[in-house]
């Protein structure tokens, strides 16, 4: 893709891609979000998946936390394949001394998501930083 094309596509992200990375991804090539991170962990496993914050993980790292996390939800907490895992990212600001009012609001957000989201698992992920 030249970078008049990535221009007038509007994904201005993809200039940024690395020689050889797909502008799509061909959707008949995966049967699901697992496989596609099961095959990258696979392909990519000595580099770098996440960075943030002066921290990083490479595939391999990813593949085995995954594993692990995995393990934990049925080893531990006693849950089967197709249990419902109810997953709660709240991103919160630092600084601004409203932490706490915010978890609260998406907290009670979510009574209005209906009665199918009910879970015999919550997971609450909290990431604090700023993005300026």
């Amino acid at each position: 893709m030249t970078g008049n094309s990535v221009a007038t596509s509007g994904k201005i992200w993809l200039s940024q891609y690395s020689p050889g990375v797909p502008a799509e991804i061909d959707l008949n090539t995966y049967q699901s979000v697992v496989d596609i991170l099961e095959d990258a962990c696979n392909r990519f496993r000595n580099l770098p998946a996440y960075e943030c914050m002066g921290f990083g993980l490479t595939y391999d790292e990813l593949d085995k936390l995954s594993q692990d996390f995995a393990s934990y939800l049925q080893n531990v907490l006693g849950l089967h394949a197709g249990d419902r895992v109810l997953g709660l990212g709240l991103d919160v600001e630092q600084g601004r001394g409203v932490a706490g009012a915010e978890v609260l609001h998406q907290l009670i957000g979510l009574e209005h998501v209906g009665a199918d989201l009910v879970a015999p698992a919550d997971i609450g992920l909290l990431g604090v930083g700023r993005v300026d």
